[in-house]
């Protein structure tokens, strides 16, 4: 009423539109914000890293994976200019490059984007951004690692434990830390990680079976399992507590707006 005295009505759908865009702008868990990711697991920790295939070295020396074997652990990070979360974990990736380089630790980002606009990128940041940088070739990196274990968002990376596995994967400024100190005191337990990883696939199948509006019976049985797996691991993700309370929530507002912004549409 008050817009209508000032003249300042604007569509119902221009309304939506930016309701959505001020809601969906505002933080959410950690554990939303993964199990909302479309990504799925598809090849398992423990398998051999893939080579890096790599066009240009934008910063840094070249790095060859077989030649560091049994000497360096590698994380292979893959970020765009434009990515906006990309931007904001660089600082965090220089810092812990800085923290683990006594610790044989060699920190790559890798980007599928050209020279052209890599470079000055990288110029700018100066000190900001002082890790290995590379340029993926054709794809090929990104499918040896995105694409082999069912990843498509980023910035998103990849720990190469010494003996040339793939130890770790996730995003960088959640969990990256605690392995790469775990690795560091040899107290890393790759099988613990693969059960974690598994039960971050149980909590996404929680998060769709509420999306697709299943009873509280049935997810309360797989969130006892979950909640178990949570205890047993000391923290299915241990730097945040987990909550399927919320998740739940979360998960069926999330349903509601899908359908709204269908209706929207309309």
């Amino acid at each position: 009423t008050k817009m209508a005295a000032r003249g300042g009505i604007r569509s119902n759908v221009q309304l939506a539109f930016t309701f959505m865009k001020t809601f969906f702008a505002k933080p959410i868990s950690l554990a939303a914000a993964f199990a909302l990711a479309p990504s799925i697991f598809a090849a398992e920790l423990g398998e051999p890293a893939a080579p890096l295939e790599i066009s240009e070295w934008i910063r840094g020396e070249p790095v060859d994976l077989p030649a560091v074997k049994g000497k360096k652990i590698v994380v292979v990070e893959f970020w765009a200019t434009w990515c906006g979360p990309c931007r904001v974990s660089i600082p965090h990736l220089t810092e812990m490059q800085k923290k683990f380089a006594k610790r044989d630790v060699i920190m790559i980002g890798v980007s599928d984007e050209t020279s052209a606009k890599v470079k000055p990128f990288v110029d700018s940041m100066g000190d900001k951004m002082d890790y290995t940088v590379a340029l993926d070739k054709d794809g090929k990196t990104s499918a040896g690692y995105m694409e082999r274990y069912g990843i498509n968002g980023i910035p998103h990376a990849f720990v190469v434990d010494k003996e040339g596995r793939i130890a770790w994967h996730g995003h960088p400024m959640s969990g990256l830390v605690r392995v790469l100190e775990q690795m560091a005191a040899n107290t890393f337990d790759l099988a613990v990680e693969k059960k974690r990883l598994g039960a971050q696939q149980k909590i996404q199948e929680y998060f769709e079976m509420a999306m697709k509006g299943e009873g509280d019976a049935a997810l309360d049985k797989l969130g006892a399992q979950i909640a178990a797996l949570d205890k047993e691991l000391g923290g299915i993700d241990p730097e945040q507590k987990l909550d399927l309370a919320d998740l739940r929530k979360s998960a069926r507002f999330q349903s509601v707006m899908r359908d709204y912004q269908r209706a929207i549409v309309s």
